[in-house]
């Protein structure tokens, strides 16, 4: 075995990239994919990386996934990776909004996600909870809206992924405005990440659902040309079973909640299922 390592890594060094497949699932076939109850293995991780009392960014290597390739013939074992506390992930959330300034009025601001994957934009006091948010869906957004504070009416319209927030303040017209991309950016950077294979990169973001009234997870892509790729899955879906994102080489990588923690895991599969899938791509 140990040679066989040895000669893959080397032949790994000579392989252009374009020899990675890398295969995105569709939001809904993971049921069709995952239909018999796995066995799961727990990974040998260190508890403690960097004093935090969970792991972070812990991929699997070339090497590991070439023994998974060769050596695994049960497609069925699920891989424990690496995991983070849902209470963690909540707390990033509160602190990933963008500041508006509008006069002399300062407010929080952020994109929600519903289970139809449409978005939606968040608004609240600057210094007061999320809990107190007045939320928009987009088609509202476009034909414009008026956000009330302190006996004030703030406009508020979506144009070609810009918001632009308006008040009359004894005549004069105050203005403000803030782009979807600036808020996927802070969601982007300030959220808990996963890298799968050293390839694949997701932003991993706690999200309440406005139509269900529950709570779930983003997973938020960054492509090559800066472009923002999402997804969103109900805990109740997660919670039962593993929701596979992509397949890289061979091995499918993907998120379970366990025990109040979000899990993230792998398991070997047949890539000439020709499996492609679909994340959603800002528009703007």
């Amino acid at each position: 075995m140990k040679n066989n390592i040895i000669t893959f890594l080397i032949a790994l060094f000579f392989l252009p990239i374009s020899a990675f497949s890398v295969d995105f699932l569709p939001k809904n076939d993971f049921n069709a994919i995952d239909l018999i109850n796995p066995i799961r293995v727990q990974k040998q991780i260190p508890a403690n990386i960097e004093g935090d009392a969970f792991v972070r960014n812990i991929p699997l290597s070339w090497q590991e996934i070439m023994i998974f390739s060769n050596g695994a013939r049960d497609q069925n074992v699920e891989t424990e990776l690496s995991f983070v506390p849902l209470n963690q992930l909540a707390l990033e959330r509160q602190e990933s909004f963008n500041l508006i300034e509008l006069g002399k009025y300062r407010f929080s601001s952020t994109l929600i996600i519903d289970n139809n994957w449409e978005l939606y934009f968040a608004i609240w006091p600057e210094g007061s909870s999320m809990a107190d948010k007045t939320i928009y869906y987009e088609a509202e957004l476009s034909k414009g809206v008026v956000y009330g504070y302190k006996g004030i009416k703030f406009n508020i319209v979506l144009q070609d992924g810009i918001i632009n927030l308006t008040y009359n303040d004894n005549g004069n017209e105050v203005a403000s405005r803030i782009s979807y991309n600036d808020m996927f950016h802070k969601l982007y950077f300030n959220a808990e990440k996963i890298i799968f294979a050293d390839m694949v990169e997701y932003a991993i973001i706690r999200n309440h659902d406005p139509l269900n009234d529950k709570d779930g997870i983003i997973t938020l892509r960054r492509d090559s040309n800066g472009m923002f790729w999402y997804s969103f899955n109900l805990d109740d879906i997660i919670t039962r079973q593993t929701k596979w994102l992509v397949a890289i080489n061979g091995v499918l990588y993907g998120m379970h909640i366990r025990d109040n923690n979000l899990g993230f895991f792998s398991k070997v599969i047949d890539m000439n299922k020709k499996i492609h899938g679909k994340e959603k791509l800002l528009k703007y």
